[in-house]
């Protein structure tokens, strides 16, 4: 019986790792055209992306959407094989 660990990408998804906020890019005043501030980098498999609060805001709101609407397809059975979401 082997009992390997599993990395966590192996557990968690290849993206797992590469997920990461800081505030490198962070600033309180952007250019006259924009009319918020930038809050810091969000950054996922090597692509980086300066975010506002609103668009951070976004973001969370998506993806817990997306969490939601996922356990409910599950526990409907819409994901098993065959059944088709569309």
């Amino acid at each position: 019986m082997s009992h390997t660990k599993k990395t966590p990408a192996q557990r968690y998804g290849k993206l797992w790792n590469s997920i990461s906020f800081d505030l490198s890019g962070a600033r309180k005043k952007r250019s006259n055209d924009e009319s918020q501030p930038i809050i810091g980098t969000l950054n996922i498999a090597n692509k980086s992306f300066d975010i506002t609060w609103t668009e951070a805001s976004r973001i969370i709101d998506q993806l817990h959407d997306g969490q939601q609407n996922f356990n409910t397809a599950t526990r409907l059975g819409l994901l098993d094989k065959g059944a088709g979401t569309y």
